[in-house]
């Protein structure tokens, strides 16, 4: 089935099964749910517009582009090799007003087969108040398809957009904003686990941390390819913050302190010299400890 109820009376959708003409009667089944998750893992069969219109009070800003001055767009644009316009999405799906969205909590599960309108669809999900992303890194491959045709019958395609998300962040190559970074372990594969959505039905592992919206933690890019890392905070009173991170072996590689505001806050990490693998992140605010896996390329 494309879509479910768990046995903890989470709903569960599959967006790569879930046909248009499901959609509605989808919605009728989940809507009480306190959590849907919505299993992005895959390419979706529905436009975006129809489920938005279910869960949102209306038009959003999830996404910031930058359009080559180029192409036939309205005056008063004009054409300007190497310029740029910037967008945003707010008209992308049209116009709504639904008094009664959704007020659960949303999950999102992604990994590297989340590309293209699957990301699109998790950055403006990811919106919703109460929403989380869980998973490993998507492809970072969002953005219009440009085809290029060559001699002989040979052709290939570019994306000519910049895509971002309403804050600036750059999700191409980047791929979406994880909260919650979980990685299949060779353990869990060879026992036919989805380890992914088992963090994600917290009612049933104990993973108590994903259904606190008061903090959040997310960390990007992930993988790093920079030497630096983004560590995101949202608080909801200002406190101490503390960092470390340590390799697989359990060695102690950075240690610091910071003091951060109500609300969102961003530290950038420098990480030179570090080899490739996995760190584990712990960040400490308060009495509360958060943490989150992360990948040096």
């Amino acid at each position: 089935s494309s879509y479910f109820t768990t046995s903890c009376g989470y709903g569960y959708v599959n967006m790569g099964m879930l046909m248009p003409d499901e959609v509605t009667a989808m919605y009728e089944t989940l809507k009480n749910s306190p959590v849907i998750i919505f299993d992005m893992r895959n390419y979706p069969n529905i436009g975006l517009e129809d489920l938005a219109r279910l869960l949102f009070p209306g038009p959003i800003i999830s996404a910031l582009w930058y359009n080559q001055a180029l192409t036939d767009l309205p005056v008063p644009y004009y054409y300007f090799p190497g310029w740029f316009y910037q967008e945003n999405d707010f008209n992308n799906l049209g116009t709504w007003s639904n008094p009664n969205p959704y007020n659960g909590k949303v999950y999102i599960l992604v990994n590297e087969g989340t590309q293209s309108a699957a990301e699109y669809n998790c950055q403006y999900l990811s919106t919703l108040p109460d929403s989380r992303v869980i998973g490993t890194q998507s492809a970072g491959a969002d953005g219009n398809i440009s085809m290029l045709y060559l001699p002989n019958g040979i052709f290939t395609g570019f994306t000519s957009l910049g895509w971002y998300y309403a804050d600036g962040y750059q999700q191409q190559r980047n791929g979406v904003k994880i909260d919650t970074v979980v990685s299949p372990t060779v353990a869990g594969i060879r026992h036919g686990r989805d380890e992914i959505l088992e963090a994600a039905l917290d009612c049933l592992t104990g993973i108590k941390d994903l259904n606190k919206p008061e903090n959040k933690l997310s960390v990007y890019p992930n993988p790093v390819t920079d030497h630096s890392l983004n560590i995101e905070v949202t608080l909801a009173d200002k406190t101490d913050v503390d960092i470390t991170l340590f390799n697989s072996s359990g060695n102690l590689i950075i240690q610091e302190s910071m003091h951060a505001e109500q609300g969102k806050n961003v530290f950038r990490i420098k990480i030179p010299g570090m080899g490739q693998g996995l760190y584990l992140l712990k960040v400490q605010f308060g009495n509360e400890i958060s943490t989150a896996k992360v990948m040096v390329e």
